[in-house]
This record gives structure tokens, C-alpha cells and sequence, in this order.
């Protein structure tokens, strides 16, 4: 007799809790969001920043303007700042992106009547050493060199001014020059400018208290600077002509693909289900690329696919790095790939699998107060509402095959998107030999 398999998939996770937010405000404007909870007695403090790259009118001065908070203040060296964390065993740390700056601490409740002061000068009243300037910037100088010596990075910046163009800050990379020009002076103009509490947004998580709250306004509420002469930039999209772009690379051995164009952005009526095509497509091991182009075919160690939401755009992106000889046939599944998703139905039960990874990715994030403080931030970052999450768990584990179609064929024209080789081996023709 043969037994029979009683085994049933798992169901798609349950639907996400509220986020438990207390929202205030600082006696200087400054909105503050709490996230409280937690087993461990840490807070964390993180002051987003309407200071990324876009509002840079020299390049690199956004960068090191962030990157310098911790090299000296007013009434602390470097190594005085160093030296203070480490002996209350706290964490500072600074993220750049295109559109903001965070700046973090995190240590144990009982230390911050000892950090917070510090924390706030570091926001505040950075004084931009002449020495210490030079070393980061060298430092940026040699990561620089070095990533242009990488397949990967070339095609990243090749791909990213195709899509947007030069003249908006998300398609300009660094050039060399741009370490020439930058001057000390364009640092600390750019910090006055932009780190000013009507810019700043403030998030707290972990085990919180009323007396914390009281802390934070007394070191940072008070801080009344003004915004000075900081705006945005009015620089438009333009999209490169051609949307096929190939060169030889530093290396000849593998080959870097970049493939992909603007989708909507979230919160928009598409995104939900964008975001489950994105799943079917590359967004997990058992995602169709990964499946054809390294299980089936053994052209690549991996391939991926993500969606890459900005303030002022959004993107979907596919990404690998493929045998140097192999680059043609890779490009050619991956458009067959996007074919299929515009033209056949996801099976069912392939469906129901990407929607218990992207619920089960999305419940991840719930886990603890400091990833519900990034959820938070997102929320903030693009305007989205308090219920976002909520209605997208419910859009994504009620969205159709038929929808996830319709968003491919909207979203993922093949005439639109912009394709992107670096490296391999080419005949003169700039074809895969």
C-alpha cells in the first residue's frame, strides 16, 4: 500500500500588528516618534536628516558632512568623542543616502544623561578639522579608486545616469575632479544649511521613559537654528537615449548586468502588487531567474531582483554578475523571464509561495521596537499612512495572478527598460564572443 503525502504548506503569516507609535514634538518644532518595547534596557536615537546627496550643490559635501559629525565638535576632539563611547560601550553611526542623512546613537538607558549631551553636539556643532577632513576624503578617494575597479560598481553608475540622467543627483556619480574641488568651507556651509531642526525628524525605540523624552528636549529642544538658503533640487529626469549600454570593464571574467527602469512608487495603487510580481520574478532563491539562470542553465552564482523606492522616484532593478562569455544568453532569459510574467498567469501555487515569503519578510521587520523604528522611518520618508502596512499585507495575500500580469505588462515594458553589461569578453562588435 502506498502511503499517502498528508504534508500541506504552510498558510501565508498572519496579518501584522499596529505599530505602537507615541508621537511628540520638541520645544523647537521638531517632531519626535516613540517606539517603545523591548526586553533589554537600550534606547535609540535617530535624527533623519533632510541632507542627502540631492540637496548638495558641490558634490561630496553631503557625504563628508555626515561622515565628519564624529571627527570634533566645539568642545571635543575626535578622540575625546572616540574615547566617550567607548567607555559608556555606545554606538554612533551616520547613513547617507540621495535623499537624507541618519544619525544614530544607541546605548544603555542608564547612559544617556552622559551621551545625549555629546549626541547633540555632534548634530549640531560639528567644527570640520582641516585634518581630519583630509584623511575622510582620502579615504572617499580610495574607495573611489577601488570601485573603479569593479565590474559591479561601474554598472551600478552606468545604469543609474541611463535612468536618470546627470543632472539630477540620483544619476550623477563622483568623478575624480570632484575630490579636487571639494574645499573644508563646502562641508561646513552644507552642515549650517541643512542640519537645522526644520529639516530634522526625530525617532526614539527600545525601553523608553517619560524622563528619557524630557532628555532629548532639554539637549536637543533647545537648538532654534534657522534654515539658511537650503533647497531642493530642481533638477529633472532625463533618461539616456539609448537604453542598451555595454563596455569592456575592468574585468574580463565575469560580466555585471544591470536591468531595469521606473515603476511606481508606494503608496501608489500598483505598488502592492509590483512588489508580488517583483517576488515571482527575483526577489527569493525559489524566484524564476535564480531558478533559470543558476539552477537550470549554471550561468551565474546568483541573481537578483529589488524594488528601490526614492522620494522623488522608484525603480526595479535586476542584478548578476554572469560568466564573461555568457553575458548575451543572460540578458536573453531575462527578458524571456519578463515575457512570461506578461503574458502567462503565475500558477497558483507558485503564487501563494511568493506571498508567504513577502508576508513572512514583512512580518520579519515587526520583530522588536528598533526594526519597527525603520518601518517607522519609511512611513515618514514617503508620506505614507499609519495603516500602509495593514493595507498592504491585505492587498498583497488578496492579489490575483491576473493582476501581478497586468502590473508586468504596465510597468516592465521591454522597450522602456535599460539594460546595462560591464565586462566580459566582446568581439568588435561589443557582442559576447
Amino acid at each position: 500500500m502506498t502511503p499517502q503525502n498528508t504534508f500541506s504548506p504552510p498558510p501565508v503569516p498572519d496579518r501584522p500588528p499596529a505599530l505602537q507609535t507615541q508621537r511628540c514634538t520638541l520645544s523647537n518644532g521638531m517632531p519626535v516618534c516613540v517606539t517603545s518595547g523591548g526586553m533589554q534596557d537600550l534606547v535609540q536615537v535617530t535624527c533623519m536628516v533632510q541632507a542627502g546627496n540631492r540637496f548638495q550643490t558641490q558634490p561630496l559635501s553631503a557625504g563628508l558632512a555626515a561622515s565628519m559629525l564624529s571627527e570634533g565638535t566645539t568642545a571635543h576632539s575626535a578622540a575625546q568623542i572616540a574615547e566617550t563611547l567607548d567607555f559608556y560601550g555606545a554606538n554612533f553611526s551616520v547613513e547617507i543616502t540621495d535623499d537624507t542623512a541618519s544619525v544614530t546613537l544607541m546605548a544603555l538607558r542608564r547612559h544617556l544623561p552622559a551621551l545625549l549631551p555629546l549626541y547633540a553636539e555632534m548634530l549640531f556643532e560639528p567644527v570640520f578639522p582641516q585634518q581630519q577632513f583630509d584623511l575622510v576624503l582620502e579615504r572617499y578617494r580610495q574607495h573611489y579608486l577601488i570601485g573603479l575597479q569593479r565590474n559591479q560598481t561601474v554598472a551600478r553608475r552606468l545604469f543609474l545616469e541611463a535612468l536618470y540622467g546627470r543632472e539630477h543627483m540620483y544619476g550623477r556619480g563622483v568623478e575624480a575632479d570632484d575630490f579636487e574641488a571639494l574645499q573644508r568651507q563646502h562641508v561646513a556651509d552644507f552642515h549650517r544649511s541643512a542640519y537645522v531642526p526644520g529639516r530634522m525628524q526625530m525617532f526614539v525605540s527600545g525601553r523608553v521613559q517619560p524622563e528619557d523624552l524630557t532628555l532629548i528636549d532639554r539637549c536637543l529642544g533647545g537648538i532654534s537654528r534657522q534654515i539658511s538658503g537650503m533647497t531642493d533640487s530642481k533638477a529633472v529626469f532625463r533618461p539616456a537615449a539609448g537604453h542598451a549600454i555595454r563596455c569592456k570593464g575592468p574585468q574580463e571574467v565575469q560580466a555585471s548586468l544591470r536591468i531595469g527602469g521606473a515603476v511606481c512608487a508606494p503608496g501608489t495603487a500598483d505598488h502592492t502588487a509590483l512588489q508580488l510580481m517583483n517576488v515571482v520574478l527575483g526577489g527569493y532563491f525559489g524566484a524564476r531567474l535564480m531558478q533559470n539562470l543558476r539552477v537550470e542553465k549554471g550561468l551565474t552564482y546568483g541573481i537578483h531582483s529589488l524594488v528601490v523606492p526614492m522620494q522623488q522616484s522608484c525603480h526595479l532593478l535586476i542584478v548578476s554578475d554572469v560568466r564573461g562569455d555568457a553575458a548575451d544568453e543572460a540578458v536573453a532569459e531575462i527578458r524571456r523571464e519578463i515575457d512570461r510574467l506578461q503574458q502567462e498567469p503565475v500558477p497558483e501555487e507558485e503564487l501563494l509561495q511568493a506571498k508567504r515569503f513577502a508576508a513572512g519578510d514583512l512580518l520579519r521587520n515587526f520583530d522588536g521596537p528598533f526594526m519597527q523604528d525603520a518601518l517607522r522611518m519609511m512611513l515618514a520618508l514617503y508620506g505614507l499612512p499609519d495603516d500602509y502596512f495593514a493595507t498592504y499585507y491585505d492587498r498583497l495575500t488578496d492579489c490575483p495572478a491576473s493582476e501581478v500580469m497586468a502590473v508586468a505588462q504596465r510597468h516592465l515594458r521591454q522597450e522602456d527598460l535599460y539594460e546595462v553589461v560591464v565586462g566580459g569578453q566582446y568581439d568588435e562588435n561589443g557582442s559576447n564572443n
